[in-house]
C-alpha cells in the first residue's frame, strides 16, 4: 500500500517575511504580539470554542498579548459572544472567508486547531508549509506528521491542554 498524502503549494505558501510586517501592522498587530490563527469552517467540529476558552486561559497565566484570528466561516455572533463572556473578546479577530489565507499563514506566529476530526488537515500543512508551528488535536493523519522534524505540540481536545500550549509557544521565542 502506498500512502499519498494531501499536497500544498509550497510556493503559495513559504514564508514571506515583508507579507508578515505589512499585514500585522494593516491590522494593528505589533510585532510584540503573537497572532494565533484558527482556519476553518463548521467551528463547533473545528473546536473554536476550545480555542476560545484555551486563549482565555493561556491570557489569564500571563500570555497578555496573545491574539486569535479566525478565517472562515461560522456563526460570528455566537462565538464573538462567547469571547466576549471569557474576558477575550478583544484579543478575537474574524475575517470570514477569504481567497488569501496565504497571507494569514505568513503573519501568524502559530496554527491552532483543537478539531474533533479530520481526514486529513489541509490547513495543518498549509501553516507547516509556512513555517509556523501548529497546536492541534491528534486526529487522522496529523499525529504521523509530528516525528520530531516538524514545530508542533499535540493536545487533547481540552481549553486546559490548549491554554498550556499557547503558554508555552508565547513564552517561546
Amino acid at each position: 500500500v502506498t500512502v499519498v498524502h494531501n499536497g500544498v503549494d509550497a510556493d503559495r505558501f513559504a514564508p514571506v517575511h515583508e507579507s508578515r510586517v505589512g499585514f500585522r501592522s494593516e491590522h494593528g498587530v505589533g510585532s510584540d504580539e503573537v497572532v494565533a490563527l484558527f482556519v476553518g469552517g463548521n467551528w463547533a467540529h473545528k473546536g473554536l470554542a476550545v480555542a476560545i476558552d484555551g486563549l482565555a486561559q493561556a491570557r489569564a497565566a500571563g500570555a497578555d498579548r496573545l491574539v486569535l484570528w479566525v478565517v472562515g466561516k461560522g456563526d460570528e455572533a455566537r462565538f464573538s459572544e462567547l469571547a466576549r463572556s471569557r474576558g477575550v473578546g478583544d484579543a478575537v479577530n474574524f475575517f470570514g472567508p477569504r481567497a488569501d489565507t496565504e497571507r494569514f499563514y505568513h503573519t501568524a506566529d502559530l496554527l491552532l486547531l483543537p478539531t474533533l476530526y479530520e481526514a486529513f488537515s489541509l490547513v495543518v500543512l498549509e501553516a507547516l508549509a509556512a513555517g509556523i508551528p501548529v497546536v492541534v488535536t491528534r486526529v487522522n493523519g496529523v499525529a504521523e506528521l509530528f516525528d520530531g522534524s516538524r514545530p508542533g505540540i499535540l493536545v487533547e481536545r481540552t481549553p486546559s491542554s490548549v491554554g498550556e500550549a499557547l503558554l508555552e509557544l508565547t513564552r517561546s521565542p
